[in-house]
């Protein structure tokens, strides 16, 4: 008589957990320890092998983000039966960003503000940086131009995890242009028949408008 297992394992403990971990500092990799599933068999579990490590510990280091790690039960005639498991790594480190030197300059010949040209931040992180935007124009290019005074420009670096982190430098544009003056022309005058003085007019300089002017003869 020949008797066949059909009976396939049975897991009784361990399936559906869930194992969380931070990243290692420095890297983009979580190092996890999981707790095998237990099963049982009417004739023996011959092995019990994840998909992750390929073996009867899975254990290690895990990417950020979800991981299911599927359990095989196998018993010695060969029935299996599988569960799964959860590794979640988290990315808690934020990006490092080291901003330029703070910068000095004069406004351009005739215009009250400034063309400056600044170097983008140096940036760094452990799993990848995605953006990296300045506060006076949204980009990841500051160079621009600049209005006459001090302008703090704040930057942002942000992971491809969602972590941020900020420096900021100014921009100092100093007016050291002199003003225009331009006087109107000398102006010679002739009095009137029987008068002692003269109607003068001219353009009033802080208004750029005509004036009149009565002037005394000598």
């Amino acid at each position: 008589m020949t008797v066949t297992d059909t009976s396939a394992p049975t897991f009784t403990a361990g399936c559906g957990a869930l194992f969380t971990a931070n990243t290692v500092n420095g890297v983009c990799y979580g190092d996890v320890t999981v707790v095998p599933p237990t099963a049982t068999d009417n004739c023996g579990v011959v092995s019990l092998i994840n998909d992750y490590t390929g073996a009867s510990l899975a254990s290690g280091f895990y990417p950020v983000g979800t991981t299911i790690v599927v359990w095989t039960a196998t018993d010695a005639s060969g029935n299996t039966t599988t569960c799964s498991q959860t590794v979640t790594v988290t990315d808690v480190q934020a990006p490092t960003i080291n901003c330029p030197t703070s910068i000095v300059t004069s406004n351009a010949v005739g215009l009250c503000t400034a063309s400056v040209t600044i170097p983008v931040p140096y940036t760094a992180d452990n799993c990848g940086v995605a953006s990296v935007l300045n506060s006076f124009n949204g980009t990841s290019n500051a160079s621009d131009t600049y209005p006459v005074g001090t302008t703090t420009v704040v930057w942002t670096v942000t992971d491809v995890n969602g972590n941020t982190a900020t420096c900021s430098h100014t921009v100092t544009v100093t007016d050291s242009e002199a003003p225009l003056l331009v006087c109107p022309a000398d102006i010679s005058l002739t009095a009137a028949s029987g008068s002692c003085d003269a109607v003068a007019t001219w353009t009033a300089l802080y208004r750029q408008t005509i004036a009149l002017h009565r002037v005394q003869l000598p």
